[in-house]
């Protein structure tokens, strides 16, 4: 019976903390992870039709393309690189076989106007876009028809629109 009230006597010390408790130099760990960041946008439209036009013509489409971040979260650079059409150049001016195009992002849906200064060519396109479909907007296309040309079919300008 002393074996047991002693045995009982040293536990309660231990566990009261009347004992001193020792120990050691803790050590630190790190926990790191990277975000894989996907590039993406959503296009509301493939197309802005301008239909039959007349040479020498400079005009704002009548649609818009919406585009939305639809990536990993992260704020995107909006690029825009355009392609000819068989027999035509994008030029500054239009000329013979020389056509013009701009373009200019809006928050809106109102038809930016013709002599708006904020059209830019597509090289000079770095549009910043916010995550999500509250902060998609719209892109706008002012076209310019050559001066002179033989070409009487449809043309069609192709457009890439990538996220950086």
């Amino acid at each position: 019976m002393k074996k047991l009230i002693s045995l009982i006597a040293a536990l309660t010390l231990v566990f009261s903390g009347i004992l001193p408790v020792f120990a050691g130099t803790p050590e630190t760990a790190q926990v790191t992870v990277t975000i894989n960041k996907e590039l993406s946008l959503k296009l509301t439209t493939a197309v802005v039709a301008f239909g039959n036009l007349s040479v020498d013509t400079e005009i704002v489409s009548s649609g818009y393309i919406g585009v939305e971040n639809d990536g990993s979260g992260a704020t995107e650079t909006v690029k825009i690189s355009v392609t000819n059409p068989t027999g035509w150049t994008e030029g500054a001016t239009r000329g013979v076989e020389i056509y013009t195009i701009g373009f200019q992002f809006t928050t809106g849906t109102t038809k930016p106007a013709l002599a708006d200064a904020n059209w830019k060519k597509a090289s000079g396109i770095t549009e910043s876009l916010d995550y999500g479909t509250a902060n998609a907007k719209n892109l706008w296309v002012k076209l310019g028809t050559p001066k002179i040309t033989e070409k009487t079919t449809e043309q069609i300008v192709g457009l890439s629109i990538s996220a950086e």
